[in-house]
C-alpha cells in the first residue's frame, strides 16, 4: 500500500514504483503460501469470522479514507504559492527568459499571465491557517469522543459508528460541492473531526460486544489495518486524480500568447474531482455501517467453566495428632 500511494510521485512506470509493487505482491504470496497449508493456526481465529465483525471491518476499509484525503489535500495547499504569487513568478521567468534567450529587456508588469484552468482553490491556506484546520479537526475529535463513549456504553456501538461515517459523508460532500472558503473549511473539517471522535469509541463496543474476550486484541489491529489499507487507497486515487489536472499559464506579451504548464501544481478541477472519487468509497461505508443494524446479534464470551476442586479422600485428610 506503501507503493500506491508513493507511485503517483514517482511515476507509475518508474523503476522504484514498479520495484516496491512487484515487491509488496511477492510477499504477499510468499506469506499466503506459507500460512494457508498450515492445518492449524497458533490462535484459533474462527471467533473473527462474524458477519458483524466482517462488516464493520469493511466500513472502517470504505469509510474512513475520506478524512486522510482531507489533510492530505490540506497539507499540500499550505505549501504551495497564492494565485498572484504565482502569476508574478512566471512574469519574472518569462522576462528572464527573454533577457538571457534573446538579449530584450520588457518589465513584468507587460506580460499578461492568466492561470487557465483556475487555481484558486485553497489559495487563501496558509500554514497558520492549515494549523487551524488541524487544531479545529482534534479539538472536535476530543470533543465528541467523550461524548461517544458514553453513549456507546448506553446504546452500543452501531448508531455512534453509522453517525461516524454519515459526519465523514457530509465533510467530504461539502469539500466537493461547495468552493473553498476558510472559515467553511474549517467548519468541514471540524464535522469529521467529530466523525473521528465517534468511530473510535463505537469500534472499541463493537469489538467488545463481538468478538470472544481472547481475540479482541487481534480484532482491534484488524480494524486498525483496515483504517489504514482504506486511507492509503483513497490518497493514492485523490493523487492520481488530482495529478492529471495541473495549472497551465496562458501568457501573452507584445501580441503574443504562449501557453506553460506549471508542475507540480493543480487546478480546482483537480482538487474537486479527487474529492468526488474519494467521497464515492465513504458511501459505500455508510451503507455497510447501516448494514450493521441487520447483522446477527452480539456474540459474547462463554461463561468460564468451573474447575473442581483437587481430589480429597471421603471424609476428609486425617489431621496429625
Amino acid at each position: 500500500m506503501s507503493a500506491v500511494n508513493r507511485a503517483p510521485y514517482w511515476g507509475w512506470t518508474a523503476p522504484v514504483a514498479l520495484a516496491a509493487l512487484i515487491g509488496g505482491l511477492i510477499l504477499t504470496g510468499v506469506f499466503a503460501a506459507v500460512w494457508l497449508p498450515a492445518s492449524r493456526l497458533a490462535v484459533d481465529l474462527s471467533g473473527l469470522l462474524g458477519l458483524r465483525f466482517a462488516t464493520m471491518v469493511l466500513m472502517a476499509l470504505f469509510g474512513f479514507g475520506i478524512t486522510a484525503v482531507q489533510t492530505t489535500a490540506f497539507a499540500y495547499l499550505a505549501a504551495s504559492p497564492g494565485p498572484d504569487a504565482l502569476r508574478n513568478d512566471i512574469a519574472v521567468s518569462v522576462v528572464q527568459q527573454a533577457r538571457a534567450s534573446y538579449g530584450v529587456n520588457i518589465s513584468a508588469a507587460s506580460v499578461h499571465v492568466t492561470l487557465n484552468p483556475g487555481y484558486s482553490y485553497g489559495s487563501a491556506l496558509s500554514t497558520v491557517h492549515f494549523a487551524a484546520l488541524m487544531i479545529a479537526a482534534g479539538l472536535a475529535t476530543v470533543i465528541a469522543a467523550i461524548g461517544a463513549g458514553l453513549l456507546a456504553r448506553r446504546v452500543g456501538g452501531r448508531l455512534p459508528a453509522i453517525a461516524a461515517v454519515a459526519l465523514f459523508a457530509v465533510s467530504g460532500l461539502g469539500f466537493a460541492v461547495l468552493p473553498y472558503h476558510l472559515i467553511g473549511a474549517t467548519a468541514l473539517t471540524a464535522l469529521a473531526g467529530f466523525g473521528v471522535g465517534l468511530l473510535y469509541p463505537a469500534a472499541i463496543e463493537l469489538i467488545t460486544e463481538t468478538i470472544p474476550a481472547g481475540l479482541q486484541g487481534i480484532g482491534a489491529a484488524v480494524f486498525g489495518v483496515a483504517l489504514t489499507v482504506g486511507s492509503t487507497a483513497a490518497v493514492a486515487a485523490f493523487t492520481a486524480i488530482r495529478d492529471r489536472h495541473p495549472v497551465a499559464a496562458d501568457v501573452q506579451l507584445r501580441g503574443g500568447r504562449t501557453r506553460q504548464v506549471v508542475p507540480q501544481l493543480f487546478a480546482d478541477q483537480g482538487y474537486t474531482l479527487g474529492f468526488w472519487v474519494a467521497l464515492a468509497p465513504t458511501a459505500i461505508g455508510l451503507l455497510l455501517a447501516v448494514a450493521l443494524l441487520l447483522t446477527p446479534g452480539s456474540v459474547r464470551t462463554p461463561p468460564p467453566v468451573p474447575v473442581p476442586p483437587p481430589f480429597a479422600p471421603q471424609g476428609g485428610f486425617p489431621i496429625p495428632r
